[in-house]
């Protein structure tokens, strides 16, 4: 089984992967891909230097995401054209993880039991990540709560406001969990049987 888990920007996304983790989930993390495609010299930094410009490099070469990050949450058209340069890139590093966890796990994994993958993502779109997975579970938190997370991160208040009108909950999902209350318990009865 492979789950996407999404939501707002601050919902407790990654608060729910460690979870999952406990009930046995092999984690991918696009974050964490991002960051790495976005170091030095990496092919993520080239793409943004030639997409964006210099300008959203650090002076080491690595992307400058703040700079990157204030641009595309008030430009719509760059934050379609940075998806468009990323994505296909983290849905490649992606699948390597996913085979990755599925060749080991065969050797690994006893009789009867099922390799459970949970990929974290903003995005699950079609011809993307959402073709990878066979379950996808919405994580939504109270807005004000959200705000106030981000506004702790360094965010202003109004970039945060339009960081968290990016992400939108998608048509169709399998699991919806509210982050709030204990959310443990919440995923252990969704997960743990599975």
């Amino acid at each position: 089984m492979i789950l996407g888990v999404t939501g707002k920007i601050a919902s407790g996304k990654s608060t729910v992967m460690n979870v999952l983790s406990g009930c046995g989930f092999k984690l991918i993390y696009t974050d964490k891909i991002v960051a790495e495609l976005y170091a030095a010299g990496a092919e993520g930094a080239a793409l943004i230097e030639s997409n964006f410009g210099s300008e959203f490099l650090n002076s080491d070469g690595a992307v400058n995401r703040i700079a990157l990050r204030e641009l595309v949450f008030n430009d719509s058209v760059s934050l379609k054209k940075l998806n468009s340069v990323v994505h296909p890139i983290v849905l490649d590093v992606v699948k390597k993880q996913v085979s990755s966890f599925a060749s080991t796990a065969g050797q690994r994994l006893g009789k009867g039991r099922k390799l459970r993958i949970a990929i974290e993502s903003s995005y699950f779109l079609p011809g993307g990540l959402l073709d990878l997975i066979d379950e996808l579970l919405w994580v939504e938190r109270p807005r004000g709560d959200i705000l106030s997370s981000l506004i702790a991160r360094g965010f202003s208040e109004s970039l945060a406001l339009q960081a968290i009108d990016l992400i939108e909950e998608p048509n169709e999902v399998d699991h919806f969990l509210l982050n709030e209350g204990d959310i443990l318990d919440k995923i252990f009865r969704i997960f743990n049987h599975k």
